[in-house]
């Protein structure tokens, strides 16, 4: 108890008002909490943390100020020489030192056409940036040294329609480059190059079937600390490709789709996964290899019949620092154990008419054994599934999960028939009840199949303008498409039992148009029994953590459905399931089942804030 003196009462003032609060914070520390809650992922600015403390306080706003403008998200060229005019000499030149991030979202001309002032390097206000993104103007290299300045850029993202590699050697801190090619690389015939990159942990190269030269002459290139590589629509040699995979010891995540129909084999991308594979430079004429593509031989009982023409794969060494690749003459060694593996299958039918036995999508979980560090798996097939039932389905690939004993996710889709059963139950019922509803009782959603209309529509998931254009209108069905799909008796039909069946409480004819009603009905008559199934392989497999199910196959990757399931692991075994699709209110994610690992959550996150700059300026425009 404070003596009561005025000395101790002026004492006790004291105290009370020197208490540390927020205001006395000094603005280092106040910027360090202000930033560690501003990381709000896929939303708008205007609802971030900063931007509603910048409405506090003069001092609070100064500071939360310069945390907004630490990404600069333009539309298109002309607000991008806009920003750099309000930076550089204008209102923003005191902030333009925060700007970490640079993204030109749209540019309706094709080309960034910076201002003759801003090329020059002393003008160029964002010198600490760390990141640059055009995504649709296409990037020359003398704007791209408008950049060289900005020594501390560790990641670069262009549309490069240029025959040679970007010269990247003024930024010695650059981690990651992305490529979106042009179509007027066909003209361009590049010389070879021979360039060492040391810096890149990271390269991406989309649209590379333009110019078959431009892929080969990365191959023909060396990155010795490269982590992950994604090569899209290549039309470089396969051989060459996996000849550049196997020379590059440091590659951790791999990324590769062809542009050619080729058939590869699975077990030669078995090979090159763990390193024990054997491939052909385009020097080496006698060297003895592996064949990447795959040979019809029905005399070879080991063949895997399985083909495709894209992979993703995620790698650990077995020791650290990797062992360097084998020579043609030496004796093959497993130097790498897989930990993710993506494939989207080809149509495995036409083995059957040839005397052989395809591996069908459950088969593939038989093969336990060969991936022991497994923990991701991405399998598409493009196999119609004739045979069986849903249950039976899922039940045959349960039965197989139980080896599996470090699988943490595992995607899955196949080609679903129209009317394929999801249980035994249903083909025993004969005639079907009035209240059956095709639409609503089938195992494959109501949304447009690849065949029907939206096909001439299908977007590229390698091509960034695709993302923010879409097609006209949304892949699930409504009640008033029925007369345009079907017959008129068969949609009279239908419309009738889906009367019947949702009974007087739903007006059926109120939500006609609504492109959720339908699939919000698909799913509650469902969930019940998926969430049943997915619990069995949640009991299979104690590792597992998330499974996502793509019933409409892998189609177009912005129309799919996906319905993604995580276990929650307690005293009981819980499961919850989230369906989104292009329509819904939680809005969609592409499904890409080619990509692993950072490839995978890059493009995903691309696609989200492309779809959400389009939508805004949609909007305020």
């Amino acid at each position: 108890m404070a003596t009561v003196t005025p000395n101790g009462v002026q004492l006790f003032f004291n105290v009370f008002h020197e208490r540390p609060s927020l205001e006395s914070l000094p603005n280092e520390v106040l910027l360090e909490i202000f930033d560690h809650v501003y990381p709000s992922k896929n939303m708008p600015k205007c609802f971030t943390v900063p931007c509603t403390l910048s409405k506090v306080c003069r001092r609070f706003r100064a500071l939360a100020l310069s945390l907004l403008v630490r990404e600069v998200v333009v539309r298109d060229s002309a607000a991008y020489i806009q920003a750099l005019k309000y930076f550089g000499e204008g209102p923003g030149k005191a902030r333009a030192h925060f700007v970490r991030s640079v993204r030109i979202e749209r540019n309706d001309d094709t080309s960034v056409d910076c201002d003759n002032r801003y090329e020059d390097d002393n003008s160029y206000p964002f010198h600490n940036l760390r990141s640059f993104t055009c995504l649709e103007g296409v990037c020359s290299p003398p704007q791209l040294k408008s950049l060289e300045k900005c020594r501390q850029l560790s990641s670069l993202t262009l549309v490069w329609r240029y025959s040679r590699f970007p010269d990247l050697s003024a930024w010695v801190k650059l981690r990651t480059i992305r490529l979106f090619l042009e179509w007027t690389l066909l003209a361009a015939y590049p010389p070879k190059q021979t360039l060492v990159v040391s810096s890149l942990t990271t390269l991406s190269v989309h649209g590379a079937e333009q110019s078959r030269r431009f892929s080969e002459s990365i191959c023909d290139m060396s990155f010795p600390n490269l982590r992950v590589l994604s090569l899209h629509e290549t039309r470089a040699h396969v051989s060459a490709v996996y000849s550049f995979v196997q020379q590059h010891p440091s590659l951790r995540e791999v990324n590769v789709s062809f542009w050619q129909y080729v058939r590869l084999s699975f077990d030669s991308l078995v090979k090159l996964i763990d390193g024990s594979g054997t491939w052909r430079r385009r020097t080496d004429t006698h060297a003895a290899v592996d064949p990447p593509k795959f040979h019809f031989d029905t005399s070879n009982d080991r063949e895997t019949y399985m083909t495709f023409n894209a992979f993703g794969f995620a790698r650990l060494p077995l020791v650290d620092p990797p062992a360097p690749p084998h020579g043609p003459t030496e004796s093959a060694v497993q130097r790498y154990k897989v930990t993710a593996l993506a494939i989207p299958v080809f149509n495995q039918r036409c083995w059957e008419h040839l005397g052989a036995e395809p591996l069908m999508l459950p088969d593939l979980f038989k093969m336990a054994d060969r991936f022991p560090a497994m923990e991701e798996l991405r399998i598409a097939s493009g196999t119609t599934q004739y045979e069986g039932t849903f249950i039976s389905f899922m039940g045959e690939i349960g039965e197989n999960l139980r080896d599996w004993k470090c699988l943490r996710k595992l995607s899955l889709s196949w080609v679903i028939p129209t009317y394929w059963m999801w249980g035994p139950a249903e083909l025993e019922l004969g005639p079907m009840p009035d209240s059956y509803v095709p639409i609503l009782d089938a195992v494959r959603p109501p949304v447009y199949a690849p065949e029907d209309d939206d096909a001439d529509e299908a977007l590229n998931p390698n091509d960034p303008a695709s993302f923010m254009s879409g097609p006209s209108h949304g892949p699930t069905l409504c009640v008033t498409d029925f007369p345009r799909l079907f017959y008129e008796k068969y949609a009279r039909m239908i419309t009738d039992n889906l009367h019947r069946s949702l009974g007087p409480d739903v007006d059926v004819d109120a939500h006609a148009e609504d492109r959720n009603f339908l699939m919000q009905q698909w799913e509650a008559r469902h969930y019940p029994l998926v969430a049943r199934m997915m619990r069995r392989l949640g009991e299979r497999c104690p590792t597992l953590e998330e499974v996502e199910w793509v019933p409409t196959g892998a189609c177009h990757p912005l129309q799919s459905v996906r319905w993604v399931w995580k276990f929650h692991r307690g005293k009981t075994l819980g499961v919850t399931g989230d369906l989104t699709y292009g329509s819904g209110l939680r809005g969609s994610v592409p499904y890409l089942p080619n990509l692993v690992g950072q490839e995978l959550a890059s493009m995903r996150d691309f696609h989200a804030s492309t779809s959400r700059s389009f939508q805004f300026s949609r909007l305020v425009g």
